[in-house]
């Protein structure tokens, strides 16, 4: 992450012509986030375009569920010993574009933060074993 610099946050809000009080209060919402974590402030849909440099409409489109659909959906048949019956895994693609952005929050941000103690398949050093194990 860029180093957060509250007063060139400011002055840009002010040369912009938002109100004080939304810039002042997304000030300290970023600074709490500063302060607790390494995480990179998200304040807005744009503001997640802007930094993951993807295309605003696009993401906007998804979050209002008015794509068609951003995944590619499909099964495969699982391995499994002869005597169980036969089992699928169904398998959900991101669109290029969506996958970007989902590779930049992991990256930018969820990477940066403790998960849930309940938590446990996708945690760092957890095994596959112990996931299930749980």
């Amino acid at each position: 992450m860029v180093a957060w610099r509250p007063q060139l946050y400011k002055t840009t809000g002010k040369t912009r012509g938002a109100p004080p009080d939304v810039v002042s209060h997304a000030a300290a919402t970023i600074d709490r986030i500063v302060a607790r974590s390494n995480a990179t402030p998200i304040l807005t849909l744009r503001h997640l375009a802007a930094l993951s440099e993807s295309d605003y409409a696009f993401l906007r489109a998804v979050t209002a569920r008015q794509l068609a659909e951003p995944y590619r959906v499909f099964r495969l048949q699982k391995s499994r010993p002869r005597q169980q019956q036969p089992g699928y895994r169904t398998i959900c693609v991101p669109d290029a574009r969506l996958r970007r952005v989902q590779r930049w929050l992991v990256d930018n941000v969820l990477n940066h933060l403790a998960p849930h103690p309940a938590s446990v398949a996708y945690a760092p050093g957890t095994t596959l074993r112990e996931a299930a194990g749980r």
